[in-house]
């Protein structure tokens, strides 16, 4: 990106998800073999059970289905990012909904940055020229950036 300033950033999220990472992928593996486990050893008693049959094989599948939705969480997310300059912020973060989304770079100065807010999970939202951009971080770092940048967006705007 265009960093202007020759220095150091004020605040950097760069490898505060990674403690996350492992657990999410640990988890969804795990998720995913019970579930296929599960589908091998269909019990053969409820072959004549339609209800039965139904109940069993949709809630292993369920079951692979959260695996397979955490580990395609936790790739994701790898990456992601936010840099807080005195001036301005950029980094890398996801753009769009996850499934049909892109990391993409981002670049803003607080006076061009909109909204700028904190979901679960600690995943930092930050709007720039009419698109969102997710980063995931430890929640003391997102509300670090999330003061910080608010504060700084009030003094752009005076």
């Amino acid at each position: 990106m265009n960093n202007m300033q020759n220095t150091m950033p004020i605040i950097d999220t760069r490898g505060t998800s990674n403690a996350m990472k492992p657990i999410f992928i640990i988890l969804g593996s795990i998720f995913c073999i019970i579930g296929f486990i599960l589908c091998l050893l269909f019990p053969k008693d409820l072959m004549h059970s339609e209800m039965g049959f139904i109940i069993y094989l949709g809630s292993a599948l369920a079951i692979m289905w959260g695996g397979g939705m955490l580990l395609i969480y936790a790739l994701s997310w790898n990456g992601t990012h936010i840099l807080v300059y005195a001036d301005h912020i950029e980094g890398k973060g996801v753009y769009g909904k996850i499934g049909k989304h892109t990391k993409e770079r981002f670049y803003a100065h607080y006076s061009k940055m909109g909204n700028i807010t904190i979901g679960r999970y600690s995943i930092i939202t930050v709007n720039i020229d009419g698109k969102s951009y997710q980063i995931l971080t430890n929640k003391e770092k997102a509300e670090q950036v999330y003061s910080y940048c608010n504060q700084m967006r009030g003094y752009a705007y005076r």
